[in-house]
């Protein structure tokens, strides 16, 4: 991860250590997993701000909720998804409108 300038790196997220006998700044970010998502969530979120993130998210929601609509007129599939948004549950979900034999 980079930072153009020294004053965006928030000195909440530095760590001074001692080491060779100097102190130095050291930034350490440790996930149990890879951590690219959430650096490029970070970064949409400065560049597009609270509104423009929120607007793009409510998109994604709308066309996930259409999919779900369409997928369930088709036929063997019905749709367990509401149709409110409710970041509490997966935009898009169902399942085969079948019995199992």
């Amino acid at each position: 991860m980079l930072w153009r300038e020294t004053s965006d790196l928030p000195e909440e997220m530095v760590f001074w250590v001692n080491y060779l006998g100097g102190n130095m700044r050291d930034l350490t970010l440790n996930f149990s997993r890879p951590g690219g998502q959430v650096v490029c969530q970070y970064y949409n979120f400065l560049r597009l701000g609270r509104e423009g993130y929120r607007k793009v998210h409510a998109a994604c929601y709308a066309t996930a909720q259409y999919l779900a609509r369409e997928i369930a007129k088709l036929g063997p599939f019905e749709s367990s998804t509401t149709v409110m948004i409710n970041p509490a549950s997966p935009p898009c979900a169902g399942r085969s409108g079948r019995e199992a034999t």
